[in-house]
């Protein structure tokens, strides 16, 4: 039975491709969905009328008030947004008067969305995470002297790897907190060698896990941002446990996507902790694991039973467009014979609206991409 008209979920922000899965997803099991850009150009915002019913956009706090109080403050059950515009966010959720609830949801995002508070947090809850260092109270030299190089600087507001730079030297260091610090501030991290590997979770609010997955990703095409094009469902004692320890330390309900290194030793250290969707959350369908439908069971929209399935360790997945996109790149009509592979079950998943949105993104990528390539032939 449909949840039409007894909660809404708001998506705030320019589109991330895992909030676009989300969104999409919720609407398939029939609940209501909107989604207000911040900004959001023209063309995007027609391509999301295919997967969202509802479809505005505002440039200030002011302006998001306003569309928060047009769909009706008392009927949204959560806002996803970016840790970009969370503050804002938060800001227009306070005024446009959202439920006590949300808004004290929504807070504690906002708290733990930067980088050092959720760094500092885990480490006083006996999470394994690298040493870091406040890029405000102590000088790049200082960060080189006890943190050693490389060293990793971050900025304390970001997402996807967008504010973190690796550097060799205290003048680089300098440089690179300069530039990823220009919202939020930045800090230096001990850099720590080994293997990159993922955990997500949905929990409730005692801290019971309803279900994770620990997995590897892989990108096979040349871009360097966005969701990888595969992933490969493990089994990492260590990094589950691990995983399982964040979520303890987090308090409240809802997603989390939480990147570690495994070192030498065997030991899983957590260097970044995102509470929102990840660009992978479909592709973990394939694995056994409905995190859409969890997310909707912990908001009180959905009714199935939290243990209905487990994820499949040893399950190799191909993130949907992502995958079909890094082999159109190389081969279109390989790549879209690809995509039409993939179509049925994601269509089943996430919505026919959402497939053939990101099948027109597709062709828009791969023929901007050709129309390149022929310029620079007869260049």
């Amino acid at each position: 039975m449909g949840t039409r008209g007894v909660g809404l979920v708001v998506f705030v922000g320019p589109g991330l491709t895992s909030f676009e899965q989300l969104a999409a997803g919720a609407g398939r099991r029939g609940v209501a969905t909107a989604w207000v850009g911040y900004p959001y150009p023209w063309l995007r915002r027609v391509r999301a009328h295919a997967f969202v019913p509802r479809v505005a956009s505002a440039s200030d706090v002011q302006g998001l008030t306003t569309q928060l109080r047009r769909l009706g403050s008392h009927r949204i059950v959560d806002i996803q947004a970016s840790e970009y515009v969370l503050t804002d966010v938060v800001a227009a959720a306070r005024a446009a008067g959202v439920t006590d609830a949300l808004l004290a949801e929504l807070e504690r995002r906002l708290r733990l969305s930067d980088k050092l508070v959720m760094s500092r947090r885990l480490a006083q809850r006996g999470v394994l995470v690298p040493p870091a260092l406040d890029a405000i109270a102590h000088p790049a030299q200082e960060a080189v002297e006890r943190l050693g190089t490389p060293l990793v600087v971050k900025g304390r507001v970001g997402n996807g790897g967008s504010s973190v730079r690796i550097v060799g030297s205290a003048a680089e260091a300098a440089a690179a907190a300069l530039e990823v610090g220009v919202q939020g501030g930045a800090f230096y991290e001990q850099y720590v060698e080994g293997e990159t590997v993922s955990y997500s979770a949905s929990y409730l609010a005692d801290g019971r896990v309803l279900h994770d997955a620990v997995y590897v990703t892989e990108r096979i095409s040349a871009r360097r941002t966005g969701p990888p094009d595969r992933i490969r469902t493990v089994a990492e004692p260590a990094v589950a446990a691990a995983g399982r320890r964040v979520v303890g330390a987090l308090g409240g309900a809802g997603l989390v996507n939480v990147n570690l290194i495994t070192d030498a030793a065997g030991r899983a250290w957590v260097h970044d902790v995102n509470l929102r969707p990840w660009g992978t959350l479909l592709a973990l369908r394939e694995a056994g694991v409905d995190f859409a439908a969890d997310y909707l069971h912990v908001l009180g929209l959905a009714g199935r039973d939290p243990d209905a399935a487990e994820v499949v360790v040893g399950r190799t997945c191909d993130v949907f467009p992502s995958a079909a996109l890094a082999v159109a790149e190389a081969h279109p009509v390989t790549g879209f014979t690809f995509f039409a592979g993939q179509l049925p079950r994601y269509a089943a998943w996430a919505g026919l609206g959402y497939v053939v949105a990101e099948l027109a993104r597709t062709a828009a990528v791969v023929g901007r991409d050709r129309l390149r390539r022929g310029r620079s032939t007869r260049a």
